[in-house]
């Protein structure tokens, strides 16, 4: 299958003991439904992507603040597969930003 140029590799994520205590330190000290403050010198992209590979969760990007409740949706989409009433999440911390 020929991917298209738009597709880009992810870059190289070396997960280094640093990372990880500082991402598992940010996870543990945020409160549950609270805005993450996210200061560390690591690609945000790094964190959420770690996230989703340690725990049971994935990612839902969206522009709307104050979501309280993720429901499903039908997508605009003209693609029939795409255009689906669904809740759309992700693992992959670069395309949920």
């Amino acid at each position: 299958m020929h991917l298209l140029e738009y597709y880009l590799p992810r870059p190289d994520f070396n997960l280094t003991l640093e990372k990880k205590q500082a991402f598992d330190e940010l996870f543990h000290s945020t409160p549950e439904a609270e805005l993450v403050d996210y200061q560390l010198p690591f690609p945000k992209w790094q964190y959420l992507t770690y996230l989703c590979e340690t725990r049971d969760l994935v990612l839902h990007g969206s522009q709307v603040k104050g979501i309280d409740v993720v429901a499903p949706r039908l997508a605009q989409d003209v693609r029939a597969f795409s255009n689906q009433r669904a809740i759309y999440a992700t693992a992959d911390g670069i395309w949920v930003i």
